[in-house]
């Protein structure tokens, strides 16, 4: 039953929902059925986007991180994840953005490829908290950015007295206290995935080569930390645009970096891989021949 959910199951959901969303705002955004619709179909997604994980990752590879299209797969799960929680304690629409980042993150993983690395590269705990770190700061950086767009917005909004608009903002107090807990949260999350990195970096074996993510990833950690420390500020600096321009700038660095990783021409992941002749057998000296799992997809 769970061989039969593929990519496609949980991607129209995603869009059917999206549509219900759209039509909110065209209709009535307090609309309760279109959003019971919304919720529901989301949901219904999120339920096979879970079957699907589990089916062609845990069960194919004993855990999530097996392969690049298996992180970005994940990441796109917790932000739909992120979605239906935001529904219910934010009266915004926030799967109105989200839905659509979850449905590029589903190609991303596709386009992403699904051999699994091999076993010698693969570090159990360590690289799983190396994975879920640097996934965590992505959702949060994620998060941060559109909660920064949407600050300045209903800023802009304020100032000129715009006439509200079809869909509702959330305060400026909201808006603010969750963009300096996006900013602070990525960055712990940021410092234990570069830690978990170098660890497997220096002891593990793992080629020192050089990339754009595992050089420009401690940078930015470096840039970020140095954002947060306590300093003295001018009456007239407005900490909360500071705070949605950090959200805003690690997220794009971030997206930069994933993308360089995924497809690059020396990217961070490729290197994980073995080569074709490697990864259709593994032999020993005293075992037979055992054949690698095929694509988990």
């Amino acid at each position: 039953m769970l061989k039969g959910v593929g990519v496609v199951c949980f991607s129209a959901c995603y869009l059917i929902a999206l549509f219900f969303e759209i039509a909110r705002l065209r209709f009535s955004k307090e609309d309760k059925l279109l959003f019971a619709c919304s919720y529901v179909v989301t949901l219904l997604g999120c339920i096979a986007h879970a079957a699907f994980l589990y089916y062609n990752d845990l069960l194919q590879n004993d855990h999530f991180f097996a392969s690049a299209g298996g992180w970005f797969s994940v990441l796109a799960f917790a932000v739909v994840l992120v979605a239906l929680f935001l529904s219910l304690v934010a009266k915004t629409q926030f799967s109105l953005f989200l839905l659509p980042l979850a449905l590029a993150l589903s190609v991303v993983s596709l386009r992403a490829g699904n051999v699994a690395f091999t076993p010698a590269a693969t570090c159990i705990w360590v690289r799983a908290t190396h994975a879920t770190a640097l996934l965590l700061a992505t959702l949060v950086s994620f998060f941060g950015a559109l909660c920064g767009v949407m600050y300045f917005w209903q800023r802009n909004r304020l100032r000129k007295n715009v006439a509200e608009s079809s869909m509702t903002l959330p305060s400026l107090e909201w808006l603010s206290r969750m963009c300096r807990f996006a900013a602070n949260a990525s960055v712990v999350a940021l410092g234990i995935g570069v830690a978990g990195g170098f660890y497997l970096k220096v002891f593990s074996g793992t080629s020192s080569q050089a990339d754009l993510a595992s050089v420009g990833t401690p940078c930015l950690f470096l840039l970020a930390l140095l954002t947060r420390f306590p300093k003295r500020r001018a009456q007239s600096l407005d900490v909360c645009a500071l705070n949605s321009t950090h959200n805003i700038v690690v997220c794009v660095a971030m997206i930069v970096f994933l993308l360089f990783a995924a497809f690059g021409p020396s990217g961070h992941w490729k290197r994980l891989i073995a080569p074709e002749s490697e990864s259709t057998v593994l032999k020993t000296e005293n075992e037979p021949i055992i054949a690698v799992p095929p694509n988990r997809r």
